[in-house]
């Protein structure tokens, strides 16, 4: 066996992929029945509650990225704290090089520094999405 790579992890990879494939199935039922039973719901409503009730559910659906900014700076950091890419104990789905020394360091603060990034981005769009439907709302 190579020390110098990081073997693919097999369940890892079915799990993903199960994931993805649930993902994109809950997606499309969303879209396909969730959004016109939505719509309909918010016909029995005042304006300004139908946009609250819509402005809750973006900021929610927004959020929901959230925890993947914060897996995505854990890593980071536990690259860092390893000064090595994979960090130990983190399973791959594909068999992946061990990079150690300034290019793991590098990619460390690169993915700490995207993550935080990606954070700001999303809270930025809660706000955003505020500012937009008062902005509607007054119209």
């Amino acid at each position: 066996m190579n020390d110098n790579i990081v073997k693919a992890d097999q369940s890892l990879r079915m799990k993903l992929i199960f994931f993805i494939i649930l993902t994109g199935i809950a997606g499309i039922v969303i879209y396909k029945w969730g959004i016109p039973l939505l719509f309909k719901y918010l016909e029995n409503f005042a304006l300004e509650k139908s946009a609250l009730i819509i402005e809750i559910i973006l900021d929610l659906l927004i959020l929901s990225f959230m925890p993947f900014a914060v897996y995505f700076f854990l890593i980071g950091r536990k690259i860092l704290k390893y000064n090595r890419f994979p960090p130990p104990g983190m399973k791959v789905i594909r068999d992946a090089p061990i990079v150690q020394g300034s290019k793991a360091r590098r990619r460390g603060v690169l993915l700490a520094s995207v993550s935080i990034i990606f954070a700001l981005i999303l809270v930025v769009m809660v706000f955003q999405i505020h500012n937009i439907m008062q902005v509607l709302l007054k119209r």
